[in-house]
């Protein structure tokens, strides 16, 4: 038996033949025990941390609660380690390696699964493309809608405004496969003329259905720290409707609306579960690539793609988080 078996003509990668045929080599050892060591002394740092605290706050003069903060940095510095730089470090060995069985040899780092993602006109290519494609269009699109409602639920107060600011957050409450199958219902009907079923409008309106609570409550918070009183001295001196949202509200809100776009455009081009039921027949998004690469035991390109997503995910953080800086300067 192989540790690449083959299913209805999908050849899938058997995790425990695989594990039978290529046992722990001396340097995986070594990793193993390295990492036990780890834990083991961060367990007699921690007990003798406890012995030592009434010296430390008799010495230091400090309360027991200004002293907890300390105490517990090093568990929740293990569990940040365990829960993001371990699996970050698995991700990019992978992508970095040319197959699993040769493990971290310098012989076996290879870039090809990255070279294979960049090739104009392969799969992973077209992925990406649709996926940041759809991702910047959801991104305008609920830019604008959040905007919009948000200045509708704060300047004009009635009871529609309240459930217009409850129906825009209502996604938030449901699972993305609720959305995805209720689209699918409403939209897959013989008698309707027209449709998007089938077509990359419908994983557009999907995404734009979960992510819309992002650049509403963002404008939502931005918007009430802007004076009623700047939008009335604009109409007592002339300024009509449209000049005074162009020229002073939109201004004020563009920071906070600017870094939800960003939110939602690294959110919306990894999405997975409404890209898997409802994208078009052909159409691959980055998540569903992955997905399928996982499928078929590639699972070196698999991770490479998923490399290049956290990448572009974890810079369009920290583009919002300076947009939201520069607004709390101005």
């Amino acid at each position: 038996m192989t540790s690449v078996q083959k299913d209805a003509g999908q050849p899938g990668v058997n995790v425990q033949t695989l594990l039978n045929e290529h046992p722990f080599s001396g340097f995986q050892w070594v990793i193993f025990a390295l990492c036990f060591l780890i834990v083991l002394l961060d367990g007699f740092d921690t007990a003798a941390i406890g012995y030592i605290a009434p010296s430390l706050i008799s010495e230091w003069g400090v309360s027991k609660p200004a002293l907890a903060p300390v105490l517990s940095a090093a568990l929740f510095g293990l569990a940040a380690l365990a829960a993001t730089v371990l699996p970050l470090l698995s991700i990019a060995l992978t992508a970095f390696t040319g197959t699993l069985s040769g493990g971290v040899q310098a012989d076996n780092f290879t870039l090809r699964h990255f070279a294979a993602i960049f090739e104009r006109g392969s799969d992973a290519w077209s992925a990406l493309t649709t996926s940041f494609s759809l991702a910047a269009g959801v991104a305008l699109l609920t830019g604008a809608l959040g905007a919009l409602v948000a200045y509708c639920v704060l300047r004009f107060r009635s009871r529609w405004s309240l459930v217009l600011d409850a129906v825009s957050v209502l996604p938030n409450a449901m699972p993305g496969i609720v959305v995805a199958v209720g689209l699918i219902l409403a939209w897959n009907q013989p008698w309707l003329p027209i449709t998007p079923y089938n077509t990359w409008a419908m994983l557009l309106m999907a995404y734009a259905c979960l992510l819309l609570p992002y650049p509403v409550r963002y404008a939502n918070a931005a918007l009430q720290q802007v004076s009623v009183n700047l939008e009335s001295s604009a109409r007592v001196h002339g300024a009509g409707p449209w000049r005074m949202l162009a020229r002073i509200v939109l201004p004020l809100l563009a920071p906070a609306v600017g870094a939800a776009m960003l939110l939602v455009f690294s959110i919306a081009s990894r999405e997975l579960v409404a890209s898997l039921l409802l994208a078009p027949t052909g159409m691959q998004t980055v998540s569903v690539y992955v997905w399928r690469q996982f499928e078929q035991g590639s699972v070196g390109e698999g991770m490479a793609m998923s490399l290049v997503a956290i990448a572009v995910a974890a810079l369009l953080v920290l583009l919002a988080h300076a947009l939201q800086q520069l607004r709390k300067k101005a």
